[in-house]
């Protein structure tokens, strides 16, 4: 049909709003064709449109609920958006039509070791690799989840199974040299083999670049991702982490002139302003981010994403109607990310109710990781009692003395001097006067880390013992119980004055601190005397609330200071000397 032609040939070239006219002409004319709205769905989604995809994508199902083909696209696209337990029903129905479809069963475990019932989707891919020796695309993904578990040995013979079936498996070899590297056995020879087998996959050179370092070969490192940025401009991920590098390794103000390089070679690309104006407002201040600013806007015809940077830097530096007349331009639907720094003008613009009710809608969408903190200052602010809810309870920051380790920690502090590589803290990390830490920590194979997890994980069951009652609209209180992921881990090395800026994080549900070792400049509490003390609750300064933080902990060596990671938390500066400690974030599963 010339129509269906016609619009399939506007949604090649990106004409979405005649392909979709034209779609709709069709529904007129052959309302029974499940096709016609498969098309719709994906013209939809290209637009941005979720929620009309989805409506398309069912209404297609409703026409042709056996059809496999658009049942499996439909499916695939949830787990992409984010919709693992949607995307597993769909897997289920296909499994129903064809129990034996092989695809369908590694994509319904993948995407049920998404869900809270992680456990179970690695069980059935371990089960699907098991019975299927030569499903290498099982073995791969169960290779990667094990490794994510740190199930290490389980990891690599997965992927020296796939190597026994395919010697040059590139993905099989990555897998191998990463395991070494989260385990802090030596790895770069083992990413140079990977490479070796692909040359051109920069994933495998940004690993080996972080080898390197690991070796203590920051030079090696440094030249490495120099050229292959050169001979790849576009690279933008590669920039970011050499621009990184540079600045850890010796703060200079010329940390980011590899993407000064790639510009004047590609000076329409987004991507690469992008990153280099965010890592520059974090390095340098937002007044250099605006230089860099207006000279996208010279370069770049669509400034749509330039106006939303240009709004957070005017918001940061206390420009309220510059920032709110970009906010206005600006699309701030279509992405969590623009509507969280809305929420962070109206809340640094003291429009608290605004505020409230913007975070508020981001959390019922499913953003709360981000949105609790500004939904907590508003309330706050507000003297809205419900912060008491969300924050209030004794029972969510928790400090607890780790007993049989103290005489452990002077062989931990050891080894984690010997982890910390760089200078100067990462740039967009909350640090400020030290130095952090790059692998999983908790990862690393060596005797007193694992020690370490061992009496880590008693503590946290404790603290999750002690918590109150379940309850489900609670971003602490609404998780499960039963086991716990750690979602990240890395060690911090503050001196001099050192600090961290008021923060939240986003990859868990209880974040931590774990004291190793302190100097003698820190506060004892007695007349506020707080140097070095852990802040709890309190916002950062720029948002000039006045509230007070409701907690403050000393810090003593052995302890550990458990919290919801959507409180935000600093340090207060201290004299001099060596603080050190090791953090983590955990996330909350069901069995």
């Amino acid at each position: 049909m010339m129509i269906a032609a016609r619009a399939e040939q506007a949604m090649r070239e990106g004409r979405l709003v005649e392909a979709l006219a034209d779609l709709a002409k069709l529904k007129s004319l052959v309302p029974q064709d499940p096709q016609v709205y498969l098309m719709s769905a994906f013209a939809q989604r290209a637009s941005g449109d979720a929620q009309q995809a989805k409506i398309e994508f069912r209404k297609a199902l409703e026409l042709g609920p056996n059809d496999i083909g658009i049942r499996g696209q439909f499916a695939s696209w949830l787990y992409d958006i984010g919709d693992f337990d949607d995307a597993v029903a769909e897997f289920d129905y296909i499994l129903r039509l064809q129990p034996r479809h092989l695809d369908a069963q590694i994509d319904r475990a993948l995407a049920l070791a998404k869900t809270d019932r992680r456990d179970e989707g690695i069980e059935a891919l371990r089960m699907i690799a098991k019975l299927n020796g030569d499903a290498l695309r099982a073995w791969s993904n169960l290779a990667i989840l094990l490794r994510e578990d740190l199930q290490y040995v389980d990891a690599e013979a997965a992927a020296q199974h796939i190597l026994s079936h395919d010697p040059g498996h590139t993905r099989a070899h990555h897998i191998i040299a990463q395991c070494a590297y989260e385990q802090g056995r030596p790895s770069a020879a083992l990413f140079a083999h990977a490479n070796e087998k692909s040359p051109d996959d920069l994933q495998i050179i940004a690993a080996l670049a972080a080898a390197l370092i690991g070796e203590d070969e920051g030079e090696k490192a440094l030249e490495l991702i120099e050229t292959r940025v050169a001979a790849n401009p576009g690279w933008a991920h590669g920039h970011s982490i050499l621009a990184d590098y540079r600045w850890q390794f010796s703060g200079e103000a010329d940390f980011g002139r590899s993407f000064a390089a790639a510009l004047k070679q590609m000076p329409d690309n987004a991507e690469l302003w992008s990153n280099y104006i965010s890592l520059t407002s974090r390095a340098l201040g937002h007044e250099a981010a605006l230089e860099l600013i207006a000279e996208a806007r010279s370069s770049l015809e669509d400034a749509g994403g330039l106006d939303l940077m240009e709004a957070n830097s005017r918001s940061e530096l206390g420009e309220y109607d510059k920032a709110e007349a970009l906010f206005a331009r600006s699309d701030l639907e279509s992405l969590p990310e623009s509507q969280l720094s809305f929420v962070r003008f109206l809340t640094r613009s003291k429009r608290f109710e605004e505020c409230a009710k913007q975070a508020e809608m981001l959390v019922d969408q499913g953003h709360g990781a981000d949105a609790w903190p500004y939904v907590s200052i508003a309330w706050r602010m507000l003297e809205d009692a419900r912060w008491e809810w969300l924050e209030g309870n004794e029972a969510f920051v928790q400090a607890i003395d780790i007993d049989g380790f103290g005489d452990k920690l002077p062989k931990l502090a050891e080894k984690l001097r010997e982890l910390h590589k760089f200078n100067v803290q990462p740039i967009a990390q909350s640090l400020r006067g030290g130095t952090q830490t790059e692998a999983a920590l908790f990862s690393d194979s060596t005797p007193i880390i694992k020690t370490l997890v061992k009496h880590l994980r008693r503590a946290i069951a404790g603290y999750l013992e002690g918590l109150p009652e379940p309850d489900p609209t609670h971003p602490l209180l609404g998780a499960p119980r039963e086991a716990i992921r750690f979602t990240g881990s890395w060690s911090v090395r503050l001196s001099d004055a050192g600090f961290h800026a008021s923060h939240i994080h986003n990859q868990g549900v209880v974040s931590s601190a774990f004291y190793v070792a302190l100097p003698d400049t820190m506060g004892d509490g007695k007349n506020n005397a707080h140097e070095g003390w852990l802040a709890v609750g309190e916002p950062p300064p720029e948002f000039n609330t006045g509230l007070p933080p409701i907690r403050m902990v000393q810090p003593k060596p052995g302890r550990l200071v458990l919290f919801p990671s959507t409180m935000w938390h600093g340090t207060r500066p201290f004299g001099g000397g060596e603080r050190l400690t090791c953090a983590f974030d955990v996330g909350l599963l069901g069995k």
